[in-house]
Order: structure tokens, then sequence, then C-alpha cells
């Protein structure tokens, strides 16, 4: 269901006129143009763009490559969670014996037989207790992370399969100029999955053709407008979704950065980030195209930047941002809804896999972790 009339319809707001052009699709240039492509079936017209699909698909597959070098080095976290947890229960079964300012002790190891093994602290952290109770702590978060690590690897893999199968395809369409065509179409249609990189698929100097205007409206919701510096993701219907990392952000991006045909979204009663459907920055072909799942997106990042993530879900305020106002004399990054609309459940857990994996590094990283 498109988005726009359904919130239109929540707010009551008298619904602006949107034109949807609908466009040819395939990368076909004028008729006559076209057929005398055609008629070069082996001429030098298809050859600069097989060799730009071919270095493109290619470059991908460097990329995938390096991607899954990088997962498969995370992946070896699962032993070091191992460790952290045989040293924390060692730790705990014996506190009995170990005095609360011990730098280390000996005790024995009974998963080897009873063997003595002499343990250290860290006098910094205050206990063997709280030392132990850290590193049950890590050895949960790594094991998540591993977790998340396998899917992406899975994934990774899969990627790189569909790009080889790309590549024959390529490989078996290098003398038609009509196929290449509709090959590199589809290969921009499909260009994130694949870690391809539009840019690449294009010919330098190539006439402006399907490929390009996609190039352009993929360009579009990356852009941060209004000097944004703060996060930036992309709804499915490629809406940019602007996601504050503080108070200071979340007073700019709510009272500076947001317009008037925006969606405003905040955790209802708790702190976190101000979030904004930044439809005032969408094309009319994006706004048409919008979903519930543009809303439910931004709602499960709201819940995520905030600090009822480990709740598991939330209920996320939702107005227009011409709604949002800031009382006098109130703390930064304090706003007042003036007129809310129906609220969301934001589910944390649902939000791309590469966020929740970055702020499992993060917090590892934060402990003192590799």
């Amino acid at each position: 269901m498109p988005l726009w009339p359904l919130w239109v319809e929540m707010l009551a707001v008298p619904a602006p006129r949107f034109a949807y052009v609908a466009r040819r699709a395939a990368v076909l240039h004028r008729p006559g143009a076209f057929a005398g492509a055609r008629m070069c079936s082996t001429g030098a017209a298809a050859e600069p763009l097989f060799s730009v699909l071919q270095v493109g698909l290619a470059r991908a597959a460097e990329r995938e490559q390096r991607k899954r070098a990088s997962l498969e080095k995370e992946a070896s976290a699962a032993t070091k969670a191992e460790g952290l947890g045989r040293w924390g229960t060692l730790v705990t079964s014996n506190l009995y014996r170990i005095p609360a300012d011990a730098t280390s002790a000996v005790v024995e190891d009974w998963e080897q037989g009873g063997k003595e093994v002499t343990l250290t602290f860290d006098a910094k952290i205050g206990s063997p207790r709280l030392e132990a109770e850290k590193a049950f702590t890590a050895a949960r978060k790594l094991r998540r992370g591993s977790a998340v690590v396998a899917d992406l690897l899975e994934e990774s893999m899969r990627t790189t399969a569909s790009l080889g199968e790309w590549q024959d395809r390529l490989e078996q369409s290098a003398t038609d100029p009509y196929a290449l065509g509709t090959l590199q179409a589809q290969l921009v249609k499909r260009a994130k999955k694949l870690s391809l990189k539009v840019a690449e698929l294009q010919p330098a100097g190539d006439a402006p053709n399907k490929a390009k205007e996609i190039r352009a409206e993929a360009q579009k919701p990356r852009v941060k407008p209004g000097g944004w510096k703060g996060r930036t993701f992309t709804s499915p219907a490629g809406v940019p979704i602007l996601v504050g990392r503080n108070r200071g952000e979340n007073e700019e991006l709510s009272l500076r950065v947001a317009k008037p045909a925006d969606v405003w979204m905040h955790v209802r009663d708790s702190p976190g980030a101000h979030v904004i459907l930044q439809l005032s920055q969408a094309s009319s072909e994006q706004r048409a195209a919008s979903s519930d799942d543009c809303l439910q997106l931004a709602a499960d990042l709201a819940v995520f930047y905030s600090e009822m993530r480990a709740a598991g879900k939330a209920r996320v305020s939702v107005t227009s941002a011409k709604h949002i106002t800031k009382p006098k004399g109130a703390p930064l990054g304090a706003v007042r809804i003036q007129k809310e609309g129906p609220s969301l459940v934001g589910v944390p857990d649902n939000v791309p896999e590469e966020l929740k994996l970055l702020r499992e590094q993060n917090e590892r990283q934060a402990w003192g972790g590799d």
C-alpha cells in the first residue's frame, strides 16, 4: 500500500499531488539507433559495454572476496568466547578461597583432571568476582557476534555464486548488443545486492540510458542534505532515513533539518534517537513506491538506537515533522509533539545485520577485546 495516502490519512493532512510518469524498461535507444546496433552483432558497438560489465563484475567479486576474508577472521572470535567462559567458570567456582584483592590464585581445573592452573586478575577491575562477570558478558557478546558473522558469511557465499552466474551470462551475451543492454539494466537494478558499483557498469561517454537514470535516482537518497552529518539510511523504497546520534544532533534534525513533509519518530517514554523519514527529499516515484515497510524500518531504527533496544520491542511515537516544537527553556534535544498520529511498534532485531554486527564490535572494543 503506498505510504503517502496512508500517512496523510493518519494525520488528516491534505495529500499533495504527485505526477508519476511511467518509463519503458530496459536500455533501448531510439528504434533507428537500436536497429543499427542490432545489425552490428560482432562490431565495435558491443565491445566497450561488454568490457565494462566484465570489469565491473570482476571488481565486485574481488570486493566480496575481501569481505569474506574479513568475516572469516571475525568468526574466529568463537574460540575466544569459549576460553573466556571457561576462565569465568574457574573463578566463580573457587571464589570461596580467592581473596577479593587477590592478583593471582592457583586452582584445580577438573575439566583437565584436577590439573593446577594459575589465574591472574586485573586489580583495576575491582575484584575477581567482577572480572569473572565481565568475562561472562564478553563471552556472550562474542557468541552472538559469531552467529551474526556466520549468517553474513553465508550471504557472502551466495553473492559470490550469483556473481559467477552473471559472469557466465555476460560471456553468452558478448556479441549481442541488445542482450548486453538488457543485462546492464538488470545488473544496475541488482547492484546493491551484488556488491556492484553502478558507476562501474556504465561506459565512459555513453549516451543517456536507463542505467544512468537509475544511477541518478540511487544517488539521491545517499546525499546528506542540508549539511546533515549524522546517520543516514535508505528505506526499501529509497527514501532517506536520518537518525540522530546525540542530543545536539536530535535537536538539529528535528528543528532545522526536518521539513513539514517528513515523518518524525521517537521511542515513547525513553531516551533515544530522533528519526526522520525524509519524504521531502524523495522523488515522486519513490513516494509512490513507499509502503508500510518504510515506516517500519524507521521505527525499528528508532528502537535500535534507544535505551529500549534490549527490551526486544518498544512503542514508537509517530507524527509529521511540522508538529514538533521546542518548549521555552527546555534542555538540548528536548522537543514537544503538538499532534501525534497512531504509534508503531519498533523491533530492533529487524534492522540490517551489519548494524548489529557493528554494535557488537564497538562494545567488544570498549570492553578491551581485539
